[in-house]
């Protein structure tokens, strides 16, 4: 009285049962997550995401604004007080999420 069940193997999805929308995209996932551009800016925000939101927002200022307009906003930015600093790239967040 032996009731040793038999253990089935699971069954191995080889490319002939995927679908070819699915090995595009997960070519493209493979693709976009061994770009070292992604990986850095993923990583930097995983790491200080002060540092990014900051980055993003100068980066669009600078996009947008005349250079002298782009570094006067950079010195002031630099004398303020850290609460104002947030303040700041907060305000400028919204007004560049806005339009």
């Amino acid at each position: 009285m032996n009731d040793k069940k038999i253990i089935q193997p699971v069954e191995n999805p080889s490319t002939e049962n995927l679908r070819s929308l699915q090995i595009q995209q997960l070519v493209a996932d493979v693709a976009k997550r061994t770009n070292h551009r992604y990986r850095h800016v993923v990583d930097k925000k995983r790491n200080d995401s002060w540092a990014y939101r900051q980055d993003k927002v100068w980066q669009k200022m600078q996009q947008r604004w005349s250079v002298e307009a782009f570094k006067d906003a950079r010195k002031s930015f630099w004398q303020m007080h850290i609460f104002q600093q947030h303040a700041f790239i907060e305000r400028m967040e919204k007004h560049f999420a806005d339009g």
